[in-house]
């Protein structure tokens, strides 16, 4: 078997494939609309599936099926995977029935400056994009399935198909006439390639023969923390969408620089912190069976390697994003009818939403150990506090930034977005007791790689204040790496466990 480190790298290698093809998607998007009305609409129909695999993947799947499958004998795992597929597909094609009916609702929830009315054909357009959500229920199914088999390539490849399919329609065939009906019609294509790539590769899911009977009860253990984690996932995924929808409610195109800014955030937690949280769930749900003292000791050993790990790549990634935001922002969105004022507008917003990426790399792989021991409600209750706090200080700020009295990007929706990473971090480490105990070491480490990040990092900022913004988009995204490279490099002997741990392959 191979390393966890080598594992997650391949993994975030096949990632960031995904992930660049999503920009590639958002930036051809951005180059032929800006941002306008249709625009938002546009995004609108794209979040609808990606909310919905959000929820399912990490929700439900990663709160209750993943280590469901890995408690369960091999024989018994495609008979729950099937049950709790064809449950899955239903209820998903209810819920898109339901929001095909009223699809205002949900518009006026992820954007409430959007008069859907003076969009030209956004009914059928938004019809066809919610058929795609029981398909994306059977994929997320598949994909969990192959996870948990430590089969992690195949969805990520799935996902690296999805946004290719679009990045096609948008770059070579999307024309005016087509609009947004056109867009909804790729969308359907990519999830049929995606869910087809899952089933293939999970063909014993849809082969005919006998299969192990599970018992009635852990069917209902898992549908409860199925739901209880589909509910906890979507508060975290609700969160930027409600601070989004609060930010775009000043006018037209604020939302599509909100979710331009919110992308370039999730593109290192997505290709660095993802991957790892990934391998190490069923690593940790196998762990967490052990009923022995040494069994418990290794789980301990390896959840505070992971998060150690884990905050030691954010922490590098985040310093270096906040030094060369600008010469990012401009390589990924400066294109077509985007402009300088626009790409410097997302590089603000990306600079404090940076901040919440240490946290946000603690908080999944706390969040990943509750799951994997079973206490998903504890995830959602600390999803739940985080966001009503979050909310609350956003309310408070509103009321402070009429007066002027603080800058544009640190109004209460983008301050929001990193509040709630915060106090979720902090609850979900309080809930385990592994990370009670091990607090003082794992804040030394941590402190640590902090202060060698700093001082790898400072050439590279005295650098770019010299140059005081006339380094070129691809120079500073050149430096950028060669700076992310340094820290990786400085803060290694955090990476070091997790190269010798093996992943949980079955």
């Amino acid at each position: 078997m191979k390393s966890v480190l080598a594992t997650s790298a391949f993994v975030a290698a096949l990632t960031m494939i995904g992930r660049l093809l999503g920009f590639g998607r958002e930036l051809l998007l951005g180059a032929s609309l800006g941002p306008t009305e249709t625009a938002d609409a546009a995004i609108v129909l794209l979040t609808l599936p990606d909310l919905f695999v959000t929820l399912l993947l990490a929700g439900g799947f990663s709160a209750a099926l993943i280590p469901a499958l890995k408690r369960a004998a091999v024989p018994a795992r495609v008979a729950l995977t099937r049950r709790v597929g064809f449950a899955t597909f239903v209820f998903f094609a209810l819920l898109a029935g339901l929001l095909s009916a009223v699809p205002s609702g949900l518009v006026n929830m992820l954007a409430p400056a959007l008069d859907i009315t003076q969009v030209p054909r956004f009914g059928l357009a938004f019809l066809l994009s919610a058929i795609t959500l029981p398909l994306v229920a059977l994929a997320g199914v598949a994909g969990a399935y192959l996870n948990a088999k430590g089969v992690f390539g195949v969805p990520t490849l799935g996902v690296i198909s999805y946004n290719l399919v679009l990045c096609l329609y948008l770059g070579l065939i999307a024309s005016a006439s087509m609009g947004l009906l056109g867009l909804a019609v790729a969308i359907v294509m990519a999830v049929l390639i995606r869910l087809s790539m899952h089933l293939i590769a999970a063909r014993e899911l849809i082969a005919p023969g006998p299969t192990e009977a599970v018992r009635a009860e852990t069917d209902r253990t898992i549908m409860a923390r199925f739901a209880i984690g589909v509910a906890s996932s979507g508060l975290v995924f609700a969160a930027p969408l409600i601070f989004r929808a609060i930010y775009a409610a000043e006018g037209d195109g604020l939302l599509t620089l909100f979710n331009f800014a919110q992308k370039m955030f999730e593109l290192p937690s997505g290709i660095l912190i993802a991957p790892l949280v990934l391998v190490m769930l069923p690593k940790l749900s196998a762990l967490a069976i052990a009923d022995s003292d040494a069994g418990r000791a290794e789980f301990d050993r390896a959840f505070v390697s992971a998060i150690v790990a884990a905050v030691s790549i954010a922490t590098s990634a985040a310093l270096v994003t906040v030094i060369f935001a600008e010469p990012l922002a401009a390589l990924l969105f400066r294109h077509g009818v985007m402009t300088q004022a626009n790409t410097d507008g997302i590089a603000e917003l990306v600079v404090v939403f940076i901040i919440g990426l240490p946290f946000l790399a603690a908080q999944q792989i706390a969040s990943a150990a509750l799951n994997a021991q079973g206490r998903p409600g504890t995830v959602a209750l600390s999803a739940a506090i985080a966001l009503i706090m979050a909310l609350a200080l956003c309310g408070l700020l509103a009321l402070v930034a009429p007066q002027q009295t603080l800058p544009t990007v640190l109004t209460g929706p983008v301050i929001g977005v990193v509040l709630f990473q915060i106090v979720m971090a902090v609850l979900n480490l309080r809930a385990l007791p592994t990370a009670r105990a091990q607090l003082g070491p794992m804040s030394l480490s941590v402190g640590r790689s902090l202060l060698r990040a700093c001082v790898a990092i400072a050439p590279f900022g005295l650098l770019m204040a010299y140059f005081d913004g006339q380094i070129g988009r691809w120079t500073g995204t050149g430096l950028a790496g060669v700076a992310f490279g340094t820290l990786l490099l400085t803060n290694f002997s955090d990476l070091r466990p997790m190269l010798r741990m093996r992943s949980g392959q079955v």
